[in-house]
C-alpha cells in the first residue's frame, strides 16, 4: 500500500488500536477521537494511553519511524531509556 495515510488506517485497524488510543462514549470506541489520549480500565487500575495522532508535539508527529517502531515493539519512548508502555499490547512483548 503507497498511500501512508491508507496504510496508517489499515494498521490501526487490524491492531484494533482504538481499542486503548480512543475515548469510549457509551462502551464504544469513539473514532471521531481515534488515535487520541483515553483512559483504559482493566484490573490493573486505570492507564492513560498515549495520543498517537500526527500532531507533532501531543502526538507522534515529531517522531522518527525508527522511533515509533521501538515504542511499538520494544516499548521504549522517544527519550532513550524512557518506558512508554506499562503493558504489552496485542503482538508484542513486555
Amino acid at each position: 500500500m503507497k498511500d501512508p495515510v491508507k496504510r496508517g488506517f489499515y494498521l490501526v485497524t487490524i491492531g484494533h488500536c482504538m481499542e486503548c488510543h480512543s475515548p469510549r462514549a457509551d462502551g464504544r470506541s469513539d473514532l471521531s477521537a481515534l488515535g487520541k489520549a483515553a483512559k483504559v480500565r482493566g484490573p490493573w487500575g486505570v492507564s492513560v494511553s498515549r495520543n498517537i495522532t500526527s500532531h507533532p508535539v501531543a502526538g507522534l508527529g515529531g517522531w522518527s519511524e525508527a522511533e515509533i517502531k521501538r515504542a511499538i515493539t520494544q516499548g521504549v519512548g522517544k527519550a532513550a531509556g524512557s518506558c512508554c508502555r506499562r503493558w504489552a499490547s496485542p503482538g508484542t512483548r513486555a
